[in-house]
């Protein structure tokens, strides 16, 4: 657990909680509410499946000391995932609510907490990606360069 660094304590803490407040309800309207789950629209849950299943393989990656180029990629691939999923996330929740099949106007439904923390768990996970691509770990144990012993003169 030593090797956790900020970056992926901000993927895991993003990550585990954006699945918990995905079963919260998000959204709530005409007597009625919606979890995460079922409101977001299909695309959209499944870019932050995708998210989450990237981000936990970063940080289980990590922690089982894995080779650095799968930390790195799937690190990389959960940057780019949360910096294009963030936007239509906020998109979705902030403008473009969802009409709780009762054909709701944006008016009429109201965003909940866990929808606000939802979008908060979301951006932890961009940013703690992010953060995880710029510690190049120059200082751990593993980073340690010893060059090789020097080669003999050649005819001596």
């Amino acid at each position: 657990m030593r090797r956790i660094r900020i970056g992926e304590a901000l993927i895991a803490i993003g990550t585990i909680g954006l699945f918990v407040l995905l079963f919260a309800d998000w959204f709530k309207g005409g007597g009625v509410s919606r979890s995460g789950w079922s409101s977001l629209g299909w695309g959209l849950v499944v870019l932050l499946v995708a998210v989450m299943a990237v981000a936990l393989v970063t940080v289980v990656a990590t922690v089982a000391r894995a080779k650095p180029a799968i930390i790195v990629g799937s690190a990389v691939t959960t940057a780019v995932l949360g910096i294009v999923t963030l936007p239509i996330a906020l998109v979705r929740v902030l403008i473009t609510q969802p009409d709780l099949d009762l054909g709701l106007g944006n008016g009429d439904v109201t965003i909940q907490t866990a929808g606000y923390l939802g979008l908060v768990a979301l951006a932890l996970i961009t940013a703690g990606a992010w953060v995880a691509l710029a510690d190049e770990r120059t200082d751990a144990p593993e980073s340690a360069y010893t060059p090789p012993p020097p080669r003999p003169v050649p005819g001596s």
